[in-house]
């Protein structure tokens, strides 16, 4: 077989330290990401040293968010410190990662993949049928005072991830359901 289909490519342009989203207005509904690779690596250079990696897809700092992020079919890599991060009182319903290779190999940072801090948070979030690879630093990290409702890995295959001394996954009590389950 060949290398299969190519995705379209959304990268950042060659500013080391910039972010796709910093600051969502209040009250956006729903972002869906469908079929797209998504890479900190800067103006899409897979080549890139580590150290000129974008940090972040999403770094949330204070009110607002989105409601529902959904990310389908897509390719995430190269980001440096982590792909979401929610600080202050950012919050988001629910965020889905489905059917997605999210890799992370040569990242440096102790960020995991998605992190909540002070009074920020994500209610439910949710991993299915997805490939995560190639991190020193757990799935999520839950650091804040709020703690999720729901985190479901459902069918999903996790490699190379978490150096000793740190967590696949690191969240706040109570927790309403922590799901793994591969049917």
């Amino acid at each position: 077989g060949g290398p299969g289909l190519v995705k379209p490519v959304f990268a950042f342009n060659a500013i080391s330290g910039s972010t796709c989203i910093s600051q969502a207005d209040p009250g956006v509904d729903y972002l869906r990401i469908d079929n797209i690779e998504l890479t900190g690596a800067p103006a899409g250079d897979k080549n890139a040293a580590p150290a000129l990696w974008h940090p972040h897809f999403i770094n949330k700092n204070g009110p607002g968010g989105f409601n529902e992020m959904v990310i389908e079919n897509s390719i995430i890599s190269m980001f440096g410190r982590n792909f979401i991060r929610y600080r202050s009182t950012s919050h988001m319903d629910k965020l889905t990662i489905n059917n997605t290779i999210v890799n992370f190999t040569g990242a440096t940072s102790d960020y995991a993949v998605v992190v909540t801090e002070n009074q920020s948070y994500i209610n439910e979030v949710v991993f299915s049928n997805s490939t995560f690879v190639g991190s020193n630093r757990g799935l999520i990290r839950n650091n804040s005072d709020i703690p999720q409702a729901l985190f479901l890995l459902k069918n999903c295959t996790v490699n190379d991830f978490c150096d000793a001394g740190r967590f696949m996954v690191e969240l706040k009590s109570p927790i309403a359901s922590v799901v793994f389950e591969n049917s």
